[in-house]
């Protein structure tokens, strides 16, 4: 994490990545317990892992989602999985533009 660029595509997300010569994408979830319980840290890891499954671009990219505490009390367990997309569209086009 401390290498590669990062930014912040919404105020509950931070994304950090950097490219690798492996040719596809290699990706890291990082979620405390402040997030929520282990089902709401779960739930939000296979959205993720889905979501850059069914892409068909790939990139050859690091890429950690570091989700971070929200002040709004179950912020994450009342998240809509159309929420999490959109934001991850977005992730998703600004890597690719950049490689």
């Amino acid at each position: 994490m401390e290498r590669g660029r990062r930014f912040k595509p919404a105020g509950w997300i931070l994304v950090n990545y950097e490219k690798n010569e492996l040719g596809h994408i290699r990706l890291g979830f990082t979620a405390s317990r402040k997030i929520g319980s282990a089902v709401v840290r779960n739930k939000l890891r296979r959205w993720c892992k889905e979501f850059f499954r069914k892409q068909k671009v790939e990139v050859s990219v690091d890429l950690n989602l570091l989700f971070l505490d929200s002040r709004k009390q179950n912020f994450y367990k009342d998240l809509k999985h159309e929420q999490l997309e959109e934001v991850l569209k977005n992730v998703y086009s600004k890597i690719s533009s950049q490689f």
